[in-house]
């Protein structure tokens, strides 16, 4: 008898993407399985098993935190994921055009996605050309107004529902032991050519946008995924579109009794106590509204939209006016069964150490750095992999700088407190 919950719709396991100009060799790979043991199949453990095969071990994370310092990559990889799970979801226009505005991606990217569907592994390798809008203003840079198009791509299906974990962390050794079964390519009858038969039909290339990827025929469900991102929205004003549940609302501001939006955009809102309704336009409401409340409402009515489809919740800085408490929440409606019964996946970044705390496994956590030579560019290294010792409070090694690269550097913010001294003692003898 099988254990945990049983996936029928896409799981991203593993991403590599090459073209990512701030990062080491200009890549970044991150996996989104367990690679820890997993010491039990109890249910609420954080992770969804996948059913291959009753031997199987590979389970897909339900959370994954990106943490770091400032200006060291998490947006970047955030966006880089976003991407890849738009090309395995649905036509990936808006995120195509999106990451190509960016300075970190560069004009040709190279992305190699290993991931289950239907109850088979996958290996897809696409490869995004820059291409100028056609309405461009031709005295731009022929790059800064383009978006991304599928030049090349090639699908591989692994031949056993039985991966190893070897094979899943290592996309060479799982390209030569699976099977090509579609190329980005028209058929054509060249004599000798033995994989004609994954080439596209005239009809199908002629057929296919070059913005959806040949994988979607193989990841498309009657259960459509849902993609959310929530940005950091540390700007005023917020406002809310929409009405805020009253459980919802009481979490985050327990002085108003019920806000509601209605069809004019009128904002209807009465405060705990009293008696008399306060009817304004919703942007007038910016002033009464916090920006933790107005922003912790859209992150729990994303991550209904996205646990009742088993898609990918992506918040970037989730603390940002949200108290711990509050994210610690957030982070359990992933962790639970009850709430995530389809396995739904929550991806977020954090400048925030405590954080980490809240994080059970060390296989879900990716600290991103910059070296001692910063000429190499950013690295994204996980936890488990840099820290053996499941002893240390998770916090305590990203603020001791345990693996590098992890805190400012000593000598910057002493040089720091230096200048604001200097300058604070240079204003004092002018007056």
């Amino acid at each position: 008898m099988s254990t945990g919950i049983l996936v029928v719709i896409m799981r991203l396991l593993r991403m590599v993407v090459e073209g990512l100009e701030p990062f080491e060799n200009q890549t970044l790979a991150l996996d989104l399985y367990a690679r820890d043991q997993v010491r039990s199949k109890i249910p609420g453990n954080g992770l969804t098993y996948l059913e291959n095969n009753p031997t199987s071990h590979i389970y897909a994370q339900n959370v994954l935190c990106l943490t770091g310092i400032n200006a060291s990559g998490k947006t970047t990889a955030l966006n880089a994921l976003a991407l890849a799970v738009s090309i395995l979801s649905k036509d990936a226009s808006p995120m195509l055009s999106s990451v190509r505005s960016l300075s970190a991606f560069g004009p040709s990217l190279q992305i190699s996605l290993i991931f289950e569907s239907k109850q088979h592994f996958y290996l897809l390798k696409s490869q995004l050309d820059a291409v100028r809008n056609d309405n461009a203003d031709e005295s731009t840079d022929p790059l800064a107004d383009s978006t991304y198009q599928f030049s090349q791509e090639q699908l591989w299906r692994y031949p056993s529902k039985l991966l190893p974990k070897s094979v899943l962390r290592n996309t060479d050794a799982f390209q030569q032991r699976s099977k090509l079964i579609k190329v980005r390519r028209l058929a054509t009858q060249s004599p000798g050519d033995t994989t004609t038969d994954a080439y596209l039909t005239k009809e199908a290339f002629d057929y296919l946008s070059p913005h959806s990827s040949i994988v979607l025929p193989y990841t498309r469900t009657a259960l459509a995924q849902v993609i959310a991102r929530i940005g950091p929205e540390t700007y005023f004003p917020i406002v809310p579109v929409d009405t805020i549940a009253d459980p919802v609302l009481h979490v985050f501001d327990d002085s108003i009794d019920y806000f509601h939006i209605d069809q004019e955009h009128r904002a209807h809102l009465r405060f705990a106590g009293t008696s008399q309704e306060v009817v304004m336009s919703n942007m007038d409401t910016a002033g009464l509204l916090s920006l933790g409340t107005v922003r912790g409402s859209r992150i729990i009515k994303a991550a209904i939209r996205v646990l009742r489809t088993g898609g990918y919740l992506l918040i970037d800085e989730i603390e940002n006016s949200i108290n711990k408490e509050l994210v610690r929440m957030i982070i359990n409606l992933f962790m639970s069964t009850t709430s995530n019964p389809h396995g739904a996946t929550l991806v977020f970044t954090t400048h925030y150490a405590e954080l980490l705390d809240l994080i059970q496994r060390k296989d879900n956590i990716y600290f991103l750095r910059r070296g001692e030579d910063e000429r190499k560019g950013i690295e994204a290294i996980n936890y488990s992999e840099a820290v053996k010792r499941g002893e240390l409070k998770h916090s305590e090694v990203f603020l001791s700088n345990y693996i590098g690269g992890t805190a400012p550097k000593a000598a910057e913010l002493k040089a720091m407190r230096q200048y604001v001294a200097g300058q604070v003692a240079g204003q004092e003898n002018h007056a």
